[in-house]
Order: C-alpha cells, then structure tokens, then sequence
C-alpha cells in the first residue's frame, strides 16, 4: 500500500476529524464560561482557527491523493513489472533491434522522465526505461542503495526481461555514477555509454557543497503529501505539439515524490562513488558526454564568486570524464539547464542515433574522438 499517499491522507483526515471535535468541544466550553470579552473572543479565535488549519490540510490532503490516483488509473504503466531478489521492479520497453538503449533517470526522477525521448529513439532501436528502487512503479528494498547494489538490481532486470546482449546505458545526474559503475562490474555486457549532465564520483567534496542541501526532507516530504504542489498549480500543464501527453503527464509524476528512496541514495553517495572509480579507464567503449553550459547566454540569477568557482570546477569534472575512453566525445549544450534532454530534444535525440549507429557500425565513426563541442 502506498504510504505517503494513501495511508497518511487517511491519517491526515482522522486527526483533523480529532482537532475539530475537541476544538468544538473547547468552543462550546469556553463561551459558557465567566469570561471577559476580550479573553474569550480570543480564545473562540484560536479554536476555530485551529479547527480551520486542520480541516483545511486534512481536505487537500484528501483531494490531491484522490486526484493523483485518479489520474494514474486513466493513465496505467505501459510497461512490465519483473521479480527480482523478492521485489518488483517496473521497466518499459519500446522499439526493436540491438544494442538495445537502457534509460537511468535522475535522483528523484523516475522513468517518466523519458517519456519525451523514448518514442522517438524506439525507432532506432529498442529503448527500456526502468524505475530503480523505491522510484515510480518500483518497490523499494532493504539494505543501502550504493552503487553496487543499484547495479546488481539492474543487472537482475535486465535478464528477467530478457534483454540480451551488450546495451548501451544512459544516465542522467546521478545515474551516471551507477552507468559506470555497471561498466566497472559487467564490462562484457556494456556496448556503450552516454552522461546526460551526469554526476562524477566525489563531485561533492571536489566542488565544497552537501549532497541534498536545501529544506530538511521531511518537510518537503509532508508539503507534498499534503498536495502544496497541487494548489499552486505544479500538478497542471498542457501540452502542445507531437507528443501532448507528455507535459501533462511530466508535471503529474513531479508532484509526488519517493524522498525515502532519494534519501538512502544520497547517504550512499560516498560509498557509490568509491566504487564506480574502481576503473579510471574502460579502453576504446564508446562514451558521449552531454552537459549544460553553466557559462551560456541562458537567463540566470547573478553568480557569487563562489558560484563561479564551482561551475568552473563542475565545468572540468564533465571534461574528465573523457579520459574515461579513447573513443569519448563531450557535447556542451547550449541553452540547455540540468534538463537539457527537455530543452534540447532534437539535439540529443539526433546525437543519441547517430552514436548508435556508430556502434553498430552502420554509420563511419567520428573523426573527433577525444573533442568537446559547443552545440
């Protein structure tokens, strides 16, 4: 049963029903009561603006996990749930032909993230995308989500919707550390990789900032149970053009949040990315490296100096990733933010094929190995 929106809501409304019948109770006290005027409107005050308070949270509690699982069951998965070590996971494939193109979202992201691209690589060759988990349609597991681990869950996906053959993995932010920790341990089973503005090992001690920083998890965690991103209209877009599902459906999956899953991930940061630096090196494997210009013409808050500093250092991080291959390209990607595949589509779909091709060997291999463009 899903906790965070089905069992708290109900939570949420019993203690509401709980706070009105004693706030009444006091009401009905008190204004039998030998009081001075001031004293007891004051106290009448409170009582009922507690009782508002929490009739007020309890009724958006309610209406944004009715609305949220009424809008998933006019809009089931499209995929598969596979058993692996005892738990479900969700992957959707699409599409036919090899390497097949397995999809790793972001930290708090889920396969929905996809949706845009998907269908539109699918036509190239067979493309999954999988919830890790305790995201989206997966359920969540015991034990530390390091690396190793997160790689040992996909490599038991994989083979329980018999996706043979070597892939090729693309992950965006942190997936990136977990793509090439998969490299590390299965190097026979990877036929490529592509970083989506990923994240590197010990990024955060490297550029001085905490993993996670912002409000306390916790209380974002019950701002969105309570549906805040609901009322102020997070939960509603429209779409337009091709694929008009997909805002829609984008902002829908953004207003729930897996923060338990996210938190044991980011706790496990260290420990991942000691093990995805096991190699430094993985020889001739073709790698794309797709990063946003943190220096670009896009419109942005002034940077501190500081700031500066760190994309300066973020900046030379992505840049290192190319010694990960002889056979390495780096695309900065203009006008595009940490998002970039939203907001430069078409820039990466046609990059993504291309490279593709290359490994098949249906297209000839790029003369710029080892080059970082500006696109």
């Amino acid at each position: 049963m899903d906790f965070d929106y089905v069992v708290m809501p109900v939570v949420i409304v019993v203690l509401a029903l709980i706070v009105d019948g004693l706030g009444l109770r006091y009401a009905f006290a008190v204004s039998r009561r030998p009081l001075r005027r001031g004293q007891k409107a004051i106290r009448l005050v409170g009582a009922w603006a507690a009782m508002m308070l929490a009739s007020s949270v309890a009724t958006l509690s309610a209406y944004n996990a009715i609305a949220m699982h009424a809008f998933w069951v006019k809009h089931p998965p499209a995929g598969e749930f596979e058993a692996v070590n005892g738990a479900r996971m969700y992957i959707h494939c699409m599409g036919e032909g090899s390497p097949a193109l397995v999809l790793d979202s972001g930290l708090g992201d889920d396969s929905m993230m996809w949706a845009q691209l998907q269908p539109v690589l699918s036509k190239t060759t067979r493309v999954c995308a999988y919830d890790r988990a305790g995201f989206g349609g997966s359920e969540p597991t015991a034990g530390p989500q390091d690396a190793d681990q997160i790689v040992e869950a996909l490599h038991g996906l994989l083979g329980a919707a018999s996706i043979s053959g070597p892939v090729v993995l693309m992950g965006h932010s942190i997936a990136g550390i977990y793509i090439r920790d998969y490299a590390v341990k299965y190097p026979e089973d990877v036929a490529g990789l592509i970083f989506v503005d990923a994240s590197t090992p010990f990024q955060d001690r490297k550029m001085g900032v905490t993993m996670g920083g912002g409000p306390p998890p916790w209380l974002l965690q019950f701002a969105m149970i309570v549906g805040v991103p609901r009322l102020i209209g997070m939960c509603s877009s429209h779409g337009s053009g091709e694929n008009t599902d997909y805002p829609v459906m984008k902002s829908e999956d953004r207003c729930r949040m897996y923060y338990p899953a996210l938190a044991m991930e980011l706790r496990a940061f260290g420990d991942s990315s000691g093990e995805a630096s096991r190699r430094s090196s993985f020889g001739s494997l073709p790698v794309l490296i797709f990063s946003h210009d943190p220096f670009g013409t896009l419109p942005r808050k002034p940077q501190s100096a500081d700031e500066k500093k760190r994309q300066g250092m973020w900046d030379g991080l992505q840049e290192n990733l190319k010694s990960l291959s002889t056979r390495s390209r780096r695309i900065i990607v203009t006008g595009g933010t940490h998002h970039l595949f939203e907001e430069r589509p078409q820039l990466v779909v046609d990059e993504v094929t291309a490279f593709l091709e290359q490994i098949r060997g249906t297209a000839p291999q790029p003369t710029t190995y080892g080059s970082t463009t500006r696109e």
